[in-house]
């Protein structure tokens, strides 16, 4: 039970979303729902307490299409429709494994979208990582316009993105991937948060791999085509200069096993087909 009393809005299209933000008063005083899945349980928990709840639900963005050549993934399409979209599956394995391993079940798959975890931005998400591993590009729109900033830029430390003041996360851009594939997570149990993400995207003559939960933001490298297991694995360790702690894991776990995770995930590209 959500104790405290609001506004709510549920608009039906952008237009009327970004117009409404405008009108509100901002961040802690406005929540913007796509699944609702963590806002709705802070704010019966007594975290939030916005003075105005914008549901967007009803406002088109759960749209996946093809745009020139690139997929198009509306911010409230939840993991089930990635799950059941046949062009995710094709062109953007590694999204679809993803969603189909989500912590939570089947009622987060039918309720969580990748919008709503990308705008969360907690490290320890599925989701940020891999959007920086397949180099995702983030449409954002308010009541000035459209821009795209691109996924190792929109996330600026834990829990914080780069939308302005009135910007709603409208679409995701993503080109299709070439080439083969990994993606490993550790939990301490199947219904917690990943405590080290690793996602390993082929890409020209090497590849991209980017590490959630290690640091306080997605962690990217680039590899060469000849960097091996244990080259990626120095890297990793290396690269981890400020490691992120919660109350799941200290830094200094997270740390050591992250250079695992990295490796599980490049075993895994060996053994997955390639994307088509």
């Amino acid at each position: 039970m959500i104790a405290r009393a609001f506004r709510y809005e549920l608009p039906e299209n952008i237009g009327e979303a970004v117009q409404m933000l405008a009108a509100g008063d901002g961040p802690p005083c406005t929540v913007t729902l796509a699944g609702g899945t963590v806002a709705v349980a802070e704010m019966t928990a007594g975290r939030r307490r916005p003075a105005l709840v914008l549901d967007l639900r009803r406002a088109g963005l759960g749209e996946i299409r093809r745009e020139q050549g690139r997929i198009v993934i509306g911010a409230c399409a939840t993991y089930s429709m990635l799950l059941a979209c046949d062009l995710v599956a094709s062109a953007l394995p590694l999204l679809a494994s993803l969603a189909g391993a989500i912590t939570g079940g089947a009622q987060i798959r039918n309720r969580g979208t990748v919008g709503g975890s990308a705008c969360h931005a907690n490290p320890a998400s599925d989701v940020p990582a891999a959007l920086v591993a397949l180099d995702a590009t983030l449409r954002c729109t308010s009541a000035a316009g459209t821009r795209e900033i691109p996924a190792h830029a929109f996330f600026p430390g834990a829990f914080t993105t780069a939308l302005a003041p009135g910007e709603l996360l409208a679409e995701i851009v993503l080109e299709p991937q070439q080439g083969r594939w990994g993606y490993a997570k550790f939990k301490l149990a199947e219904s917690s948060w990943p405590i080290v993400t690793a996602a390993y995207v082929e890409s020209g003559a090497g590849a991209r791999l980017s590490l959630g939960g290690a640091t306080a933001t997605p962690l990217r490298l680039t590899l060469a085509a000849e960097d091996g297991e244990a080259e990626i694995a120095q890297q990793v360790a290396g690269a981890i200069d400020a490691p992120w702690s919660d109350v799941l894991a200290d830094g200094e776990f997270r740390r050591s096993i992250a250079p695992v995770m990295a490796r599980r995930a490049y075993r895994q590209q060996r053994d997955t087909p390639e994307a088509v």
